[in-house]
């Protein structure tokens, strides 16, 4: 009995053995594999040339390189990879630095300047936390000229499972370039969608364009020359996406802004303190798959933009707008809403605000059908709805601004004899309705002559 519990004993011992001396190549091999996945899946979603140009497997451990291409310059990132088997803990734990050879720092120079600690879990979930150092030092912009970085560090983490969940945190970062300051304190960014996948763009699917993003500076500076070119204000991005229903699509965001004043371009004049502003700008119900399309086909111009001249980005721009252009109309559901609005100007003159709100009317309502998913069928389609008001101490402070203010007073004295602006006790309103009927401007009518006009240049720009 003895004999056979010693053997069965030894058996074990060489059963386990074994396998932890050949798991570990297996482990390495899924490591690698992954490794390299997400690194192509990274490059792809972000337009950013990034290749893995080193790997060298040993038996518990690895190590990596990374070079990105950012415009001219080159980022190499450096990899040290731990992996099992260790039962019970994880499949990998990665470290990451990044040390920038070409910065001339007068301080942090002995440390990297950005490092990251990786945890992957055997499902292929994974945490990443990450650290950048204070710095400071000398860097060339694109133009050539010097300009003095103080960076107060970064803080943040990355989660991975079945989405991305991202987290940082900046107490401040300074530039000065030609007598002029700028930066920000107190950066808070969140994050969640989708997660990376290694496959490309065309295997999306719509639930993986559901996301948000929140970005806060708790204080954004420009100092120039002068007192008068100085300003600063707080703010905040929100973004947000969703599908609300099968191969449906919204998009929303905001862009608020606090305690900002506005310099006077006369001495004599005070600056306009705005208290608070929303600027918002959104979508409702594009049709998903299409969108996804969209992006798959933007793709391979966005490389094309990295590394390339400025003349050349902007003939890039302009193929992929004219595609933008030509897709619109497929984009484009019966329910389709735009929004864009200024529902919020808070300041210390008064307030103003500006609602703009374009929808879709039924495909019946044109003489022919076929036109339906062409845009000069869309604007034939499509009914706007716009409103403004602004109080008259804004708009004083406005026209003041102008090199010929009086110009100014005289236009709005003369839209108002036409109607086209209300000039109430204290504030100036205006409403405007269109569709392919009708144009109204403050519930008035316009003449046919006018709505066809607009019209005619409506088609003329989306015929081409």
């Amino acid at each position: 009995m003895a004999r056979k519990l010693v053997l069965g004993a030894a058996a074990v011992v060489v059963v386990v053995g074994g396998a932890a001396l050949v798991a570990p190549y297996f482990i390495g091999q899924t490591v690698e594999s992954r490794f390299r996945a997400q690194v192509a899946a990274i490059s792809q979603r972000t337009d950013i040339p990034i290749r893995v140009t080193a790997y060298r497997r040993h038996w518990f451990s690895a190590d990596a390189t990374t070079t990105a291409r950012l415009g001219t310059r080159r980022v190499t990132l450096h990899y040290a990879i731990h992996h099992g088997p260790l039962p019970g803990f994880n499949l990998a734990t990665i470290k990451t630095h990044w040390s920038a050879a070409n910065l001339a720092l007068t301080k942090g120079r002995d440390k990297p300047v950005v490092s990251a600690h990786t945890t992957v879990d055997f499902d292929g979930d994974s945490t990443t936390t990450i650290h950048a150092g204070q710095l400071e030092g000398d860097v060339t912009d694109h133009d050539g000229r010097q300009v003095h970085v103080v960076w107060q560090g970064l803080d943040g983490q990355l989660r991975v499972d079945d989405k991305q969940h991202l987290t940082l945190k900046s107490p401040g970062l300074r530039l000065q370039r030609d007598g002029v300051t700028s930066g920000y304190k107190n950066l808070t960014l969140t994050a969640q969608g989708a997660r990376l996948r290694s496959g490309g763009l065309d295997e999306l699917q719509p639930r993986d364009l559901v996301g948000r993003s929140d970005v806060e500076f708790g204080q954004v500076f420009f100092r120039g020359p002068g007192n008068r070119h100085n300003m600063t204000f707080s703010g905040a991005l929100e973004s947000r996406s969703s599908v609300p229903k099968a191969n449906r699509w919204n998009f929303h965001t905001a862009l608020k802004l606090r305690d900002l004043a506005l310099p006077s371009r006369d001495a004599s004049t005070a600056a306009l303190k705005i208290h608070a502003a929303t600027l918002e700008a959104g979508f409702k119900d594009l049709n998903a798959h299409r969108v996804l399309a969209l992006l798959d086909a933007i793709q391979p111009y966005q490389r094309q933009r990295v590394g390339a001249d400025a003349d050349e980005v902007k003939r890039i721009n302009a193929r992929i707008g004219a595609l933008m252009l030509k897709r619109l109309p497929g984009l484009l559901t019966d329910d389709s809403v735009l929004q864009i609005g200024l529902p919020t100007l808070d300041t210390g003159r008064g307030a103003a605000g500006m609602q703009v709100t374009a929808s879709l009317q039924p495909a019946t309502v044109l003489s022919n059908p076929d036109r339906a998913d062409r845009l000069s069928g869309l604007l034939q389609r499509a009914a706007v709805k716009a409103s403004a008001h602004v109080d008259k101490p804004v708009m004083q402070w406005l026209l003041a601004q102008s090199e010929e203010p009086a110009k100014g007073r005289k236009a709005l004295a003369n839209l108002a004899q036409e109607r086209l602006i209300g000039m109430q006790k204290g504030a100036i309103e205006s409403s405007f309705y269109m569709d392919h009927k009708t144009m109204r401007v403050n519930g008035h009518a316009l003449p046919d002559r006018m709505r066809r006009a607009l019209l005619m240049g409506l088609f003329a720009s989306g015929a081409h």
